[in-house]
């Protein structure tokens, strides 16, 4: 059996380049300026930072290394049919401007999750942000999980050293330079993630004879499935799935390589998640660096996600816990520089718990649609729980607790409940394997007592054999939980308010989606201009009583 390709000085050096500059960037941040005197410039940078940085931040930090190493194993193993996803984008983009963000805005608030307590009362919003720190916590170990994937395909270190160093170095640099340091980092890592996706598709397309030739094995492979309209929920992937619940080219790219010899079925990888870094060893190794170029792409889609995750926890953790609990136990307010040093020991604390978190992560089998999954079920909920404030004037707070609590309960339960049937990948082959990877692959199979034909074709498991619910497609998760929300919410707002257990608030205008509110402010108008027409009529004819009188 050849012996596995490894990075070799020139891409440890790159590797090493790329460790340096993300960790210097978090060092001058502590040092330069007016040094961090206040959390408010730690989380948020006095928000001096401008739209480009922030929007090229929010974008890396959507592209984590489970988007690189995740999305390429999703269109080799299930096809292209997740490309619909970005017609979703398009129409919830809109929305997402034009609804909730002048909402928030308005707040001019480190945490969102100051607008549940204005709207809702104090139990929604720590329901809502611990919802949300433990989402965020539970994916930032899935993110640290990818880069020690492509560690161990391409080093031969192991999975816990490579979590170890990535994990270290987040935390290193994010607890010390603040928000600032995330941002102006995420820039670098931004462009040394297109950098490495550029680098893998130009190789495989000049390898494969063009992009014609990568589209065409894949459309020989069954890979191309964009017209799959089923209404069936259990289906994993429809046009329905992807519009309502929710490209790869790196995949297709991979697959025109490997079409006749698939890595993983001759065992030469044991998870669909390396093929990105396995392919880049198999291609790129005698180019020198190329390969730790691709590598520290990957490496610092992990940093730039997990530095702004880890940023976000601390501040959360800050403001809606430490601080109101002080506040109640001393009946003073947290000073500036305590505020600030906490928020580090914060971010550097949650660094520690994502490492923990990234070693429980190696048992999940898919790294994009386990992430995917957790976003779904406490998204779901969430954006209930904030459009049920938003969008209705009757809702309250029991509503939107009991609502957000059993709609969280229902979807963790269907997205995590087991016995499920797994997913079915696309056929691979074998065919073109050399016959000394072949050799390689019987005598494993030996060893295992396994026969060639059932290990390449093992029985379908019986679907109808699983409770329905868990063989919803994950994509379905988010919408379910999001109409959970929404009915039980206002129907027990209803209720309460018709037998009288929790009475109607005055309405703040500036809480509702701004079309909400500009009817809310009309009505609020036409009221006062009322209630003020009636005492000068009543002053009138008071007036006048009094003239007869005389």
């Amino acid at each position: 059996m050849e012996t596995a390709k490894v990075l070799e000085w020139g891409d440890y050096l790159v590797i090493t380049l790329t460790i340096a500059i993300s960790v210097g960037i978090g060092i001058y941040y502590r040092f330069a300026g007016d040094r961090q005197k206040t959390s408010e410039e730690y989380f948020s940078a006095n928000r001096s930072m401008g739209p480009i940085a922030i929007g090229i931040c929010l974008m890396v930090s959507f592209m984590s290394a489970i988007t690189l190493l995740g999305m390429s194993s999703e269109s080799y193993d299930y096809g292209t049919h997740f490309i619909i996803i970005n017609i979703n984008y398009i129409i919830s983009t809109p929305i997402i401007c034009y609804a909730f963000l002048p909402v928030f805005y308005k707040l001019q608030a480190t945490s969102t999750y100051e607008y549940l307590e204005k709207r809702f009362g104090i139990h929604a919003r720590l329901l809502a942000s611990f919802v949300v720190w433990l989402q965020m916590l539970l994916y930032s170990g899935v993110v640290l999980y990818a880069p020690a994937l492509a560690f161990e395909t391409t080093t031969g270190l192991t999975r816990m050293t490579s979590i170890l160093s990535v994990g270290l170095t987040c935390a290193f640099y994010s607890s010390i330079g603040g928000i600032k340091a995330v941002l102006i980092t995420d820039i670098f890592q931004a462009v040394l993630m297109f950098t490495s996706l550029i680098g893998v598709i130009a190789v495989a397309t000049y390898s494969a004879g063009g992009l014609g030739a990568i589209f065409e094995i894949a459309n020989q492979g069954g890979r191309i499935d964009l017209l799959n309209f089923s209404i069936d929920p259990t289906e994993r992937h429809t046009w329905w799935t992807q519009i309502i619940g929710a490209t790869s080219l790196s995949g297709l790219a991979i697959y025109s390589k490997y079409f006749k010899c698939d890595p993983k079925t001759v065992k030469k990888i044991d998870k669909s998640d390396m093929l990105l870094p396995y392919y880049v060893m198999n291609s790129m190794s005698a180019i020198p660096g190329l390969p730790g170029l691709i590598v520290a792409g990957v490496f610092s889609a992990g940093l730039s996600t997990i530095s702004a995750a880890l940023n976000s926890l601390a501040a959360i953790t800050l403001e809606d816990y430490v601080k109101p609990l002080y506040s109640k136990c001393t009946k003073k307010q947290l000073s500036p520089s305590t505020s600030l040093l906490l928020g580090k020991f914060l971010a550097f604390i949650t660094g520690f718990l994502c490492i923990a978190l990234a070693v429980i992560a190696q048992h999940f089998k898919n790294i994009l649609q386990t992430s995917l999954t957790i976003f779904a079920a406490v998204g779901g909920p969430l954006l209930g729980l904030f459009t049920l404030g938003m969008l209705f004037e009757s809702a309250n707070q029991r509503g939107a607790v009991l609502g957000s609590a059993l709609s969280l309960m229902f979807s963790l339960w269907i997205s995590f409940g087991s016995p499920r049937p797994v997913a079915q990948g696309l056929p691979v082959s074998i065919e073109g394997c050399s016959n000394e990877t072949r050799s390689f692959l019987y005598k494993k199979l030996e060893m295992e007592h396994i026969t060639l034909q059932e290990y390449l074709h093992p029985p379908i498991p019986d679907k109808s054999k699983f409770l329905y619910l868990y063989r919803i497609s994950y994509m379905w998760i988010g919408p379910i939980g999001f109409f959970i929300t929404i009915v039980i919410g206002l129907v027990t707002s209803n209720l309460s308010q018709f037998f009288g257990f929790e009475s109607p608030k005055n309405i703040n205008p500036d809480l509702f989606f701004p079309f909400i509110a500009k009817r809310i402010r009309k009505r609020l108008q036409t009221d006062n201009g009322l209630t003020a027409h009636k005492y000068e009529f009543k002053n009138k004819t008071r007036c006048n009583t009094a003239t007869t009188h005389m």
